[in-house]
């Protein structure tokens, strides 16, 4: 219970205006945890822009706590937004740098840049296999994707299956007319 002060009524002279200066102190602290917590839970709730009011002294440690979840907070919005406007352009090539960040941050860039990695490398996989396919290749494969991603194995497959057997035909056909079967 932070609201208890001290009854500063029970004591006289130093012993009072010593207690009178506990409760102002504990006062102080109060609102500094108060106003940090509330621009924490601003930040929590995706609302960077809250504004915290410069603590004195070296209760800017909590500014400084405060600004800079908010600094890497946003550097990671405003790097993955990057990449993904880049990636809609056609830059495939643009990652966020891990180098910005440090601790979790770090490790959420990595693993943000290792997904778009993989998506990047299955659509070029994808890609080469429809290609070789087009160059008349139907023997072309792709490694076997996991879980959900099956079905990228399933549409190739058919793709290439449903190409050969159209060419299969087409070329039975050719061959039963050279054979004067043209029925």
């Amino acid at each position: 219970n932070i609201e208890v002060n001290i009854d500063v009524g029970q004591f006289k002279g130093a012993y009072r205006d010593m207690a009178i200066g506990i409760n102002r102190m504990v006062e102080n602290h109060i609102q500094v945890l108060t106003k940090s917590t509330e621009a924490i839970n601003h930040l929590a709730t995706g609302n960077l822009n809250a504004e915290l009011e410069k603590f004195p002294g070296k209760f800017s440690l909590v500014n400084d706590g405060v600004e800079g979840l908010r600094y890497n907070v946003r550097t990671l919005i405003s790097d993955m937004r990057f990449m993904a406007e880049s990636h809609q352009a056609g830059n495939i090539s643009v990652f966020m740098d891990p180098a910005n960040f440090s601790g979790e941050y770090k490790l959420l860039a990595v693993g943000v840049n290792e997904m778009v990695h993989e998506s990047i490398d299955e659509n070029k996989t994808v890609t080469d296999c429809i290609l070789q396919f087009g160059n008349g290749d139907f023997s072309a494969t792709i490694k076997e994707y996991p879980g959900e991603k099956a079905f990228i194995n399933k549409s190739v497959k058919k793709i290439g299956g449903n190409l050969k057997g159209l060419i299969d035909s087409v070329n039975w056909v050719s061959d039963a007319h050279e054979k004067g079967d043209i029925d």
